[in-house]
């Protein structure tokens, strides 16, 4: 991940980033760790074994610490696989799982709020 090749956020992206990050971080250390990391995958739908964890952890990991914090996550969010980005599948899965699970929240959001005004907006 180089984050010379990453794309900005929108502050509202911003803000369901960080409500991803806090849901998976489960034991509330503002890191996600290997195991975190694997129950993360799996709520997504792709199980990862210990081999695979490892491996998207070493590409999701810049400092070495073994978990992931705010700033790497937010990286990861940012980069484009295979372009200066990571080159995990399972990485990437999760990530286009995630952005469909959000922009599908906020929509339904808008929907309840009667906040659509424009009924091709929902569709």
């Amino acid at each position: 991940l180089r984050k010379e090749l990453s794309r900005t956020t929108k502050p509202e992206e911003l803000e369901m980033i960080k409500e991803a990050f806090k849901k998976f971080d489960k034991d509330g250390s503002n890191s996600i760790c290997i195991k975190e990391l694997q129950a993360m995958c799996a709520e997504m739908g792709k199980k990862l074994n210990d081999s695979q964890a490892q491996a998207a952890m070493r590409q999701l990991d810049k400092n070495g610490d073994a978990s992931v914090d705010f700033d790497e996550f937010l990286l990861w969010w940012q980069c484009t696989p295979g372009m200066g980005g990571y080159d995990h599948v399972d990485l990437g899965f999760l990530k286009a799982k995630l952005a469909l699970k959000s922009r599908a929240k906020a929509a339904f959001s808008k929907v309840q709020r009667k906040k659509i005004e424009n009924p091709n907006e929902f569709v």
